[in-house]
């Protein structure tokens, strides 16, 4: 019987039944600069195109939550610097072709954006927060917050003046990018004392902005007065490797800094046939075996922050972003194999979705922690 509902468990039936678990529960897209009206399938989601009044103005905001169930966490997701595109609307991040390297005028898209001031950004933030807040069905005190790029250096200013953010995850935003401000600008680097939350920044080592040194003085300046700070620079990977629409031109450079692991993870597996299936998988479609980024962190820990039982389903749950016919298979006979139910299965795929299909594996005790399933 697990088997058979396992097929069909995708991440976005998980998103329908889930709630307060992860940060899956409830999305939330900000951009008052730039937004595209680009439609994914949203069965089982309510998601669209709002507005929030902030003044005279009306922000626009691209919301996805659950169409049923109650008690979900609030997830602000700050955009690149080109908007809110197909990307960052995905539920799932299917892969697909496209992207946005198309729009003219790049050197006018980011005057515009770098120039916007800084209380502006935070003032937009702050009142998606308020908004989401006031939603039915979520968790007002669950708040986390999470961009790409320069999205990602937005993290740091919300992270550091919003007391509402539980969680902060920033991916490759610099921590020197100036925002403007009166008297003088002000830069991740001079915001890092104030950040408190449990905070992940993951970067890339050929990335020239931010640097892997920017990347790592960022993270010596938080954990001066934040206890729970993880820095993680990806051998190989360059600015944007997370974007699905640069998946074919980072993919190689993350598989190359995940062989190892891969090879210490698989050997948490004592099933032949498993290791057999995962093989084959891995030669069929080498470019989606990339979920296996340090997943011995998760499969191997015995620090009790990550349930025992859950290790090995988050770990298949991680192991691609396509669920192909063969990480199913493999997930399911897991999923009997630790004698999980169903809703375990459920907890532990949203918590590997919440993770951004394995990319932050390490630190599934920070999403355990947050919404208290420890």
């Amino acid at each position: 019987m697990l088997g058979s509902n396992m097929s069909r468990l995708t991440r976005r039936h998980v998103l329908k039944t889930g709630g307060a678990v992860t940060f899956a529960g409830y999305a939330v897209g900000v951009d008052k600069v730039l937004a595209q009206v680009i439609k994914t399938d949203t069965q089982g989601i309510v998601a669209g195109d709002v507005q929030v009044k902030i003044g005279e103005y009306a922000m626009p905001i691209y919301e996805a939550h659950p169409a049923t169930g109650s008690g979900a966490p609030i997830l602000l997701v700050i955009s690149e610097i080109w908007g809110v595109h197909e990307w960052i609307k995905d539920p799932e991040l299917f892969q697909r072709e496209g992207g946005v390297g198309h729009i003219p005028n790049i050197q006018d898209i980011l005057k515009i954006v770098l120039a916007v001031p800084r209380r502006q950004v935070l003032g937009d933030c702050a009142a998606a927060v308020d908004w989401a807040k006031k939603r039915p069905g979520v968790r007002s005190d669950r708040v986390g917050v999470t961009g790409w790029c320069w999205g990602g250096s937005t993290v740091y200013q919300v992270a550091a003046t919003n007391p509402d953010i539980k969680a902060a995850v920033a991916w490759y935003g610099p921590p020197a990018r100036p925002y403007p401000d009166s008297p003088n600008p002000v830069t991740g680097f001079d915001v890092a004392k104030d950040i408190r939350a449990p905070f992940l920044g993951l970067y890339g080592e050929t990335d020239t902005s931010p640097t892997p040194d920017d990347a790592r003085k960022f993270g010596d300046l938080l954990k001066r007065h934040n206890r729970d700070v993880e820095i993680v620079i990806y051998q190989g990977a360059g600015h944007g490797f997370f974007a699905d629409y640069l998946l074919r031109e980072t993919s190689q450079g993350l598989s190359r800094s995940s062989s190892v692991t891969r090879r210490s993870a698989m050997s948490h597996y004592h099933d032949s046939d498993d290791l057999k299936i995962l093989g084959e998988f891995k030669k069929l479609a080498p470019a989606e075996f990339k979920g296996f980024v340090e997943l011995d962190a998760v499969v191997g820990r015995d620090d009790g922050a990550i349930p025992r039982k859950y290790r090995e389903l988050i770990a298949l749950a991680v192991a691609c972003t396509t669920q192909c016919p063969y990480c199913l298979d493999v997930h399911s006979r897991a999923a009997k194999r630790v004698g999980a139910t169903r809703e375990e299965v459920a907890e532990a795929a949203l918590l590997a979705a919440a993770l951004r299909a394995g990319a932050a594996v390490t630190h599934g005790a920070l999403a355990v922690k947050l919404f208290d399933k420890a």
